[in-house]
């Protein structure tokens, strides 16, 4: 379910520092969201026929880390502006990422040939999305409050 790839990425987040690492998150983004086939096409609404499964989860998603973010930014070495631009272009359309329904689709069309992967865009930029709140030492699980 849609569900099970926010739950699998919100406990990594939390639980291992490397998924808190820039690198870390793309890699935790391809294996929970991008690999294991999260439908990013039906969630945003680019399939006509099935208009009642859009579904913002991804978004969803990335506003949790973000949240998280905002109470614990020392344990972060991101910032808020990757959140946003993989937000933004989610679904733009600009990059090969985030299109079609799974990996099996995207390898399909080509579209690793065809298109731009976002993670170039953001490795071009690397220090524009790096947090200079960032504490690397002493970093552990981290339990942000909930309520």
């Amino acid at each position: 379910s849609d569900h099970t790839a926010t739950i699998t990425s919100i406990v990594q987040l939390c639980l291992d520092p490397y998924f808190r690492m820039l690198d870390g998150f793309v890699i935790l983004i391809e294996k929970e969201w991008l690999s294991f086939g999260h439908e990013f096409q039906t969630r945003a609404g680019y399939n006509r026929e099935l208009p009642e499964q859009r579904a913002p989860v991804f978004r969803q998603f990335l506003e949790t880390v973000w949240q998280v973010l905002q109470q614990m930014p020392h344990a972060f070495e991101f910032n808020e502006e990757l959140l946003y631009v993989v937000w933004q272009h989610c679904s733009s359309g600009w990059f090969g990422t985030f299109l079609k329904n799974s990996e099996r689709d995207r390898e399909q069309v080509d579209l690793k040939c065809k298109t731009l992967s976002i993670w170039t865009l953001i490795d071009a930029n690397r220090s524009k999305y790096l947090n200079s709140a960032f504490n690397a030492k002493g970093q552990g699980p981290i339990y942000p409050v909930a309520s």
